[in-house]
C-alpha cells in the first residue's frame, strides 16, 4: 500500500499545471477571437481566481497532502479519516468567504484592473468557481491519496476541458448579447466585458463539473477507506495540527505561481 500512495502528489502536481495552463489558453483564445479589451478583462478576473486558489485550494492541498502521507506511512487511516473530516470543512469555509468578497468587490476589482465601471461581470461569473474549485483541494488530494487517483485525475480533467470549452462557446453567445447592450450604451467595453463574463461563467460550469465528479469517486471509494481504517492502527494524534502548521508555508509558496505565470 505505500508504494502507490506515492503517486498522489506527482499526479496533482501536473492537474495544478494543467488547469494554469488552460487558464492562459482562455485568455490567448479571448484575445485571438473578441479583441485585447476582452482578454485584459478575463485576465484580471482570472488572476484574482489564481490568487484566492492558491489559498484556498493549492495551500490546503499540499498541507494536507503532507499529514495524510506521513500519517499513512504509520498505517494510521483512521486519524487520516477523522485529520480530514475537519479540514476540509475548514477549506470549503475559506473558499466560500474569498468568493463573497469576489463578488462584492466586483466594481473595485473592475476599476483597478480594467479601469472601466462595466467590468464588473467577470468576477461576478468567476465567483462560483473560486467556490467550487477552492473547495476542492484538501477533499482531492484525500481521495487521491486514500482512494482512486486515476478517478480523480480524471475528473479533474474533464472539468479543466468541460470549463474551457464551455467557456469559448458561452462567449460567443455572451459576445452577441453584449454587442446589443453596448449598442444601446454607446460604449465598446460593454461586450468585451459580457464576452469575458460568458468564459468565466463556462469556468465556473467546469468547476462543478469536476466537483461532481469528486462527490463520485468519493461514493465508491468510502468502503474500501472504511475497510483501511479498520485494519490501520487506531491511534489518534495532532488532529489539524499539521495542516495549519504547513499552511505557514504552503500559502506564500502556491501565491507565487500565478503571480510568475499570468
Amino acid at each position: 500500500m505505500k508504494k502507490s500512495l506515492q503517486k498522489g502528489s506527482g499526479n496533482l502536481l501536473k492537474i495544478r499545471f494543467m488547469e494554469i495552463s488552460a487558464a492562459l489558453l482562455c485568455i490567448l483564445l479571448s484575445g485571438i477571437l473578441w479583441g485585447n479589451m476582452c482578454a485584459g478583462f478575463l485576465a484580471g478576473a482570472l488572476e484574482i481566481t489564481a490568487l484566492c486558489l492558491s489559498v484556498c485550494m493549492y495551500a490546503f492541498e499540499t498541507a494536507s497532502d503532507y499529514m495524510i502521507k506521513r500519517r499513512l506511512y504509520r498505517d494510521q487511516v483512521k486519524n487520516v479519516m477523522q485529520s480530514m473530516a475537519s479540514v476540509i470543512p475548514v477549506s470549503v469555509l475559506i473558499a466560500v468567504i474569498m468568493a463573497v468578497i469576489c463578488l462584492f468587490s466586483a466594481a473595485k476589482l473592475s476599476e483597478l484592473f480594467c479601469a472601466s465601471t462595466h467590468g464588473i461581470f467577470p468576477y461576478v461569473m468567476i465567483a462560483p468557481a473560486i467556490a467550487l474549485l477552492g473547495s476542492q483541494g484538501a477533499f482531492r488530494i484525500y481521495l487521491s491519496r486514500m482512494g482512486d487517483k486515476k478517478g480523480v485525475k480524471r475528473c479533474c480533467i474533464i472539468g479543466t476541458a468541460a470549463g474551457t470549452v464551455s467557456g469559448i462557446i458561452a462567449g460567443f453567445f455572451a459576445s452577441d448579447l453584449g454587442g446589443k447592450v453596448g449598442a444601446l450604451l454607446r460604449t465598446d467595453d460593454v461586450k468585451a466585458s459580457y464576452t469575458a463574463a460568458g468564459v468565466c461563467a463556462g469556468i465556473s460550469l467546469g468547476a462543478l463539473i469536476s466537483l461532481f465528479g469528486l462527490l463520485v469517486v468519493s461514493a465508491k471509494s468510502k468502503r474500501n477507506n472504511k475497510e483501511l481504517a479498520e485494519e490501520g492502527m487506531s491511534l489518534v494524534i495532532d488532529k489539524r495540527r499539521d495542516v495549519i502548521k504547513n499552511l505557514r508555508y504552503g500559502i506564500p509558496v502556491c501565491m507565487i505561481i500565478p503571480l510568475v505565470v499570468i
